[in-house]
């Protein structure tokens, strides 16, 4: 049985999900205005795991028969997938040093030699034949990822970041992309308000910024509006109570003075 030294993680990251969905709606109905108005409205109803699924399928599909063309005989699973990211466990099982040979691979050389240890006792024999298989699956982890990138590319014209670990650095890796993509949750998220903000701003379902500029001048202008209209009101209701008046001082009346006048004879 193949160690744990002979596997490895593929890590994918799908860049481009709406240009899949509308590759996909042309298969489907053809390279046309039509085609292009189907892959709009499914990009907005597909979610990103399922496109996702069908590339990792993809992947797996082709993974192993090319593997095999070189001599390299590999299994591959999907272990993980969240958002536009997954990820798949390669394990090398085992190797035809001679095809390895003619695909270049290995040289000949090493490839005669690996082939003595089939003189050697199964007990013998074994370990170095699961050194050999490790070291196979550690020269496919920097050579593999360009190979995965450049062929979904080419067959599906799917934009995507291909990279490999081994398994000793896959739980760092997985954590770095578990946490990238959190992040570019909470992100959308906050998108998502803005746009909500925006749409109850503006009224508009899909506003964009002339509608937002427009809603905020209109905004504005009621407001200075308002203002001028209380001045305006303001103003009429001090011209309606007319200049303040003043109070005459009371003149004294006949019999006060009368009762003066007798006072003063007295």
């Amino acid at each position: 049985m193949p160690s744990k030294g002979s596997q490895f993680c593929l890590n994918v990251w799908v860049r481009n999900k709406a240009a899949v969905v509308k590759s996909q709606a042309w298969e489907q109905v053809g390279d046309n205005v039509f085609g292009d108005v189907v892959g709009r409205i499914a990009n907005n109803f597909v979610p990103d795991e399922e496109v996702v699924q069908g590339v990792a399928e993809a992947v797996l599909g082709d993974l192993a028969p090319e593997l095999a063309k070189k001599g390299i005989h590999a299994t591959a699973e999907l272990v993980f997938l969240q958002s536009n990211f997954f990820v798949l466990l390669v394990e090398v099982r085992s190797a035809d040093f001679q095809r390895m040979a003619e695909n270049g691979v290995i040289s000949r050389a090493t490839a005669h030699l690996i082939q003595c240890f089939e003189f050697l006792p199964l007990v013998a024999r074994r370990p170095l034949l699961s050194s050999v298989l490790c070291s196979v699956a550690e020269g496919l982890v920097p050579e593999l990822p360009d190979e995965v990138q450049a062929d979904l590319a080419r067959r599906g014209g799917v934009d995507a970041r291909v990279a490999a670990a081994p398994i000793a650095d896959q739980a760092a890796a997985l954590f770095d992309a578990v946490a990238a993509l959190r992040q570019e949750e909470l992100d959308r998220q906050r998108k998502n308000s803005l746009k909500q903000a925006a749409r109850d701003f503006t009224g508009q379902k899909e506003p964009t910024l002339a509608d937002v500029t427009q809603a905020v001048a209109r905004r504005c202008d009621a407001d200075i509006r308002r203002t001028v209209d209380f001045v305006r009101d303001f103003l009429e209701m001090a011209d309606c109570r007319g200049p303040p008046t003043v109070a005459l001082e009371q003149a004294p009346s006949a019999a006060a003075v009368g009762d003066s006048s007798l006072v003063q004879k007295r």
